[in-house]
């Protein structure tokens, strides 16, 4: 059994809101703390995290993924091996990009639409 991990979070504390995006690997969606009112962005990613393997691989790339720490990255804040319908689903939480994604900041580049207090 996977011990309990501290970026573990229930996502019994968080109202689900808007779709924000979808790609390959899953869905977006914005997240509000229901104590705090804090928002966040969750990914659910599609496939099961059913088994014990799957579980500990996941903590170990969780593991990694909360040493990163750069301005220009999104911090991570936890997971969840149960999306908000309580299946086997990994739900990790972020915090909210209130200029959207990457993408889409480089999309609106590519066309010359950045906002002007947005830079490298």
């Amino acid at each position: 059994m996977v011990p309990e991990s501290k970026f573990l979070i229930d996502l019994s504390n968080y109202k689900k809101g808007q779709k924000i995006d979808k790609d390959g690997f899953g869905s977006c969606y914005s997240v509000q703390n229901k104590e705090t009112g804090e928002n966040y962005a969750v990914k659910i990613i599609e496939g099961s995290y059913d088994n014990e393997e799957k579980k500990k691989n996941v903590e170990r790339e969780v593991q990694k993924i909360m040493q990163l720490k750069h301005p220009t990255l999104i911090n991570f804040c936890g997971y969840s091996l149960k999306d908000f319908h309580d299946e086997n689903k990994l739900t990790m939480m972020m915090n909210f990009a209130q200029n959207g994604s990457l993408a889409a900041l480089i999309s609106k580049a590519r066309h010359s639409q950045t906002d002007k207090d947005i830079d490298n």
